[in-house]
């Protein structure tokens, strides 16, 4: 047997997973610019449409937004998952090895 064959499958999950979640929050950020800013915002190719209403967001909104959504995920995980609290990383590491 070929070594490090066997995490082979593991990583082509991780890949799968990895490029589904990429789509996912493509089409969620798609979405999101729809609803905030018309129906006809342009993707990538076209932005000169819709730049000036963006550019007419309050930039403490855009500064403000991020550290909303990571203060709330924050929270879901304490409340939620309270064992997932630290990096992991050791046991990370330790896993690899022990496998």
């Amino acid at each position: 047997m070929i070594p490090g064959l066997r995490w082979v499958p593991a990583a082509a999950g991780a890949g799968l997973c990895a490029g589904l979640g990429a789509a996912a929050l493509h089409a969620g950020t798609q979405s999101l610019a729809a609803l905030l800013l018309g129906p006809g915002a342009p993707g990538c190719a076209g932005e000169s449409p819709w730049i000036l209403r963006a550019a007419a967001t309050p930039l403490a909104l855009l500064a403000v937004l991020p550290a909303v959504g990571a203060a709330l995920g924050g929270w879901i995980v304490r409340r939620c998952a309270p064992e997932t609290e630290g990096a992991g990383t050791n046991d990370v590491v330790r896993a690899v090895h022990e496998a």
